[in-house]
């Protein structure tokens, strides 16, 4: 864990209308935070601002101050970005967009500013949380690109593909003995390597060109987005940007 549950300013959370229990209830959120991640799902957030009290539908993070205090911070659903979008000095085009709504990953590393004071750009990855609608990044140089996933080795042409950002199709067996076919990709959102599951958009024919086997995939259970523990209905979704369903992830 980056952080200590114990280090929680949850008098802070109380302000946002936060308590222990919700965090703890929804879905693997406290724990994905304690991680540096996000909360697995958005909540309604009401808080008081010079205005009055600003409230709306956020996910949650955690960071430190310049005091090394942990504060949560506030992720807002936004508006979709568009075309022609600068995002630290690149440009996003419309096979962006639709591989970023599709993946939620770029599939490829791009020069991005990392320090505005001095202008320095390096290669990155890029994603976008697909209920927030917020971009991140994350420079190539930061990560580390696993060699095996679960009990399944990467190829050296694999490992690159993957390094380069790229979806890399994979079977593997987990804990409780299923066998699964999914994708995995390098995503800045989640500081590392994730599983695309129903995001997938590469078949296993393509990782079996290079000796590996596709009977046995499992199909997984759907399940809705949420806030807060609850379904979000679709029309209060649109209010806020446009949003699609998640898949609930299986037991690894």
């Amino acid at each position: 864990h980056r952080y200590n549950e114990r280090e929680i300013n949850w008098e802070q959370a109380a302000r946002y209308g936060i308590t222990p229990d919700v965090l703890k209830n929804s879905k693997d959120s406290l724990e994905r935070m304690l991680q540096g991640k996000s909360s697995a799902v958005a909540f309604h957030i009401a808080k008081p601002s010079e205005l009055g009290r600003e409230s709306g539908d956020a996910k949650l993070s955690l960071f430190r101050d310049e005091n090394g205090v942990v504060k949560f911070d506030i992720h807002y659903i936004r508006q979709a970005p568009k075309v022609g979008e600068d995002y630290r000095g690149y440009t996003l085009t419309e096979d962006d967009l639709k591989t970023l709504n599709q993946t939620g990953n770029l599939g490829k590393t791009v020069d991005m500013v990392i320090d505005y004071r001095t202008k320095e750009t390096r290669p990155c990855y890029l994603s976008k949380d697909p209920v927030t609608n917020e971009l991140f990044h994350m420079p190539v140089e930061q990560v580390r690109v696993p060699r095996k996933v679960k009990d399944y080795t990467l190829s050296p042409s694999e490992y690159e593909a993957a390094l380069r950002g790229e979806e890399v199709p994979i079977r593997f067996k987990s804990n409780n003995g299923n066998y699964y076919t999914t994708s995995i990709q390098m995503s800045a959102a989640e500081r590392g390597v994730e599983f695309l599951w129903e995001r997938s958009t590469k078949k296993l024919e393509e990782a079996q060109k290079q000796g590996q086997e596709q009977d046995g995939s499992q199909q997984q259970p759907h399940a809705p987005v949420q806030v807060a523990g609850k379904p979000r209905k679709k029309e209060e979704a649109s209010q806020q940007a446009e949003k699609k369903p998640r898949t609930r992830k299986p037991s690894i």
